[in-house]
């Protein structure tokens, strides 16, 4: 498991322009027939983060009021300046 199988799952569902959470994300690769684990996907997803390859935000859960991140691919005319409050 690479961060580029990561980022190309992103890629393919960049058409509809919505925001993906890590779970979604790992279900997405397990329909593609990879076989990995969900601490795997999330720790690519944080190294590209961190990077700046992919957009995330954080948001809120309705229910439990926790944060979440949720992931996007950027569009060729959003710029990526990802701030991550929790590495400070």
């Amino acid at each position: 498991m690479s961060q580029g199988e990561v980022y190309d799952v992103l890629k393919e569902h960049r058409r509809n322009n919505s925001w993906f959470t890590s779970t979604q994300i790992h279900k997405m690769i397990v329909n593609k027939g990879i076989q990995v684990g969900k601490g795997s996907v999330i720790t690519n997803l944080r190294k590209l983060r961190l990077d700046n390859s992919i957009k995330f935000k954080l948001s809120m859960r309705t229910k439990t009021k926790k944060t979440q991140h949720l992931y996007k691919f950027p569009l060729p005319w959003e710029k990526v300046k990802n701030i991550d409050p929790w590495d400070y």
